[in-house]
């Protein structure tokens, strides 16, 4: 194996529909292996695309001094800490970096409950914060999905889950999933894996193996540009519902859920535990445990992957996996289940690819917040939303996830004119506005966030209204700037570039157009070195920008008129 990495045969995930014990109808191999270079040359880097410039024309008009604010700032420096509205991404090694093997986990099995009681709906339904994600575009993460022979109905329904998860985790590196439709056997609902598993990658824990996708994530590029992060085959001749209103009959299966619960396994809930003729094992033979492993304990407490108490493998470790009492410990998790820990199932007799990587099924029964992630599935069963205990393991394991939105702004006196409020930020060398009162407070409570409050800077509408079109508003996790544009077009650029790192938080506030001389003029610069944004309505403070070329501002004329 070229260096020193390890790697295996990847398997599919089954999902059965029947009622019979789950077994894994396929043989894990432990000994065919992938040479590292034909997945990644670490002697290779692409350079970030250059970053979208202006597409409104300089168009400056007089405008009646505002706030005069801070213009020179001091010169960037790095910076961790969590910023309203977003995270901060890990640094980027140089991709120089000696990079890990790659490893694929067993299947993992999803079974659909048949049983002869009689047969009811449920809905476990998106929550609101999702929701208004969702209306307002509002993707914190972009997966490219590979669609197979699809159906329209098919892919319609696929792609509504792929952007539920789009809206709730955040990942600055695309993520790649190829979809099969196609016949399977009767007795499968359909079939997904991550692709690869990665270590010793950047940002990682030492020794500890992660999916494709939180890998990139985490060391902020592609490992393995050439492959994907996911696979998934689903049944075309399966009888799936497929709207995306919960509404399933009795007699389908939800199509969104089992989409859900597939990406779910590819983005990072999987372990790397197995167990055969009475002994548990880990880690596929590399002696390395997934993060995932690493949080997973029995009931006094004691690490699964502690080989003092349990060695890898033994029967010791074995009784374990098959004891009915394990337990995931992450902090995240723990505080989602109100300060337990959440239980895994863990049946005495051990179920290939349903054991220890799910969720207990009767601790999270059907309709409960959390059974997404659990290996059972019923007829006229919708689950819409991951459920606090899933995303927490995903926090867990490293991912970040979209914050949840600001308070909803209360009315002003006059929609028309409410006051925005402006913030400077020195590390971006740029300007944040809200006019939502609570957003403001809790910035100014923040200072470690590194903004200074500086008033009012100009009035806009809270509302759409005549001649008032949405001013729609960007984040930068990695200039920790924000980025306001009145131009649909420049929205959508910027929206079709994930790769320049602006997550889209929807609708700032409303504005009069660049041109059309019914408020104040909002001067736009821009800064390259800081990839920040530089607003204002003063004149002289756009003179005096305009006059210390040595500041690395390029003007970019009129981003649209403040209201008043």
């Amino acid at each position: 194996m070229n260096n020193g990495t390890n790697s295996s045969q990847a398997l599919d995930r089954q999902i059965f529909f029947n009622d019979s014990l789950i077994m894994n109808p396929l043989e894990f191999d432990r000994d065919l292996s992938l040479s590292t270079d034909d997945l990644f040359n670490p002697h290779r880097q692409n350079d970030p695309e250059q970053l979208p410039g202006s597409v409104v024309p300089p168009s400056i008009t007089p405008a009646s001094e505002k706030l005069p604010g801070s213009v020179v700032p001091p010169s960037v420096t790095p910076a961790s800490e969590q910023l309203p509205g977003s995270v901060v991404p890990p640094s980027i090694t140089p991709a120089s970096e000696q990079l890990p093997g790659s490893v694929v986990p067993p299947s993992i099995i999803l079974v659909a409950n048949q049983s002869s009681e009689s047969v009811e709906t449920s809905l476990v339904p998106l929550s609101i914060d999702v929701q208004n994600r969702l209306m307002a575009d509002a993707r914190t993460a972009t997966i490219n999905v590979t669609y197979h022979n699809y159906t329209p109905q098919a892919q319609a329904a696929f792609q509504y889950a792929v952007s539920i998860w789009e809206s709730i985790i955040v990942s600055t590196i695309p993520i790649a999933v190829d979809a099969y439709w196609q016949p399977l056997d009767p007795s499968i609902l359909g079939r997904a894996s991550p692709n690869l598993f990665w270590r010793e990658s950047p940002g990682t824990r030492p020794n500890t193996w992660y999916t494709s996708a939180l890998a990139n994530q985490l060391a902020g590029r592609d490992l393995a540009p050439n492959d994907g992060d996911m696979t998934s085959e689903l049944n075309s001749t399966a009888n799936w519902y497929f709207g995306t209103d919960g509404k399933t009959p009795a007699n389908q299966y939800d199509f969104v859920t089992v989409a859900l619960h597939e990406i779910l396994h590819g983005l990072g809930n999987i372990g790397l535990m197995d167990y055969s003729g009475g002994q548990g094992s880990w880690g596929l033979g590399t002696g390395f445990p997934g993060i995932y492993d690493r949080f997973t304990e029995n009931g006094a407490g004691q690490s699964l992957i502690n080989t003092s108490l349990f060695p890898n493998p033994s029967v010791a470790l074995g009784n374990q996996l098959t004891s009915n009492n394990l337990f995931f410990d992450g902090p995240n998790a723990v505080g989602a289940n109100n300060g337990i820990r959440p239980k895994l199932y863990a049946p005495s007799q051990w179920q290939q690819g349903s054991s220890y990587a799910h969720l207990d099924e009767l601790t999270y029964p059907r309709g409960n917040p959390n059974s997404l992630d659990t290996p059972y599935f019923s007829l006229g069963e919708a689950i819409h939303d991951p459920g606090p205990i899933p995303l927490g393991i995903l926090k867990d394991e490293g991912w970040n996830l979209a914050p949840s939105p600001p308070p909803p702004t209360p009315p002003c006196p006059d929609p028309l004119t409410c006051p925005v409020y402006r913030f400077y930020n020195p590390i971006s060398r740029g300007h944040f506005f809200t006019l939502n009162p609570a957003e403001k407070d809790n910035v100014i409570a923040h200072p470690e966030w590194q903004y200074t409050f500086e008033g009012v800077g100009f009035q806009a509408a809270q509302s759409p209204g005549n001649n008032l079109f949405p001013v729609f508003r960007f984040y930068n996790p990695i200039s920790r700037g924000h980025f306001f544009t009145i131009d649909p077009a420049e929205r959508d650029t910027v929206n079709g570039h994930p790769e320049w790192q602006y997550n889209f938080e929807g609708i700032g506030f409303y504005a009069y157009g660049a041109s059309a001389s019914l408020g104040s003029d909002v001067f736009r610069f821009y800064n390259p070195i800081s990839r920040g944004h530089f607003f204002t309505t003063n004149p002289a403070e756009r003179d005096n920008v305009l006059a210390h070329p040595d500041w690395s501002y390029t003007f970019e004329g009129v981003g649209f008129e403040a209201t008043r």
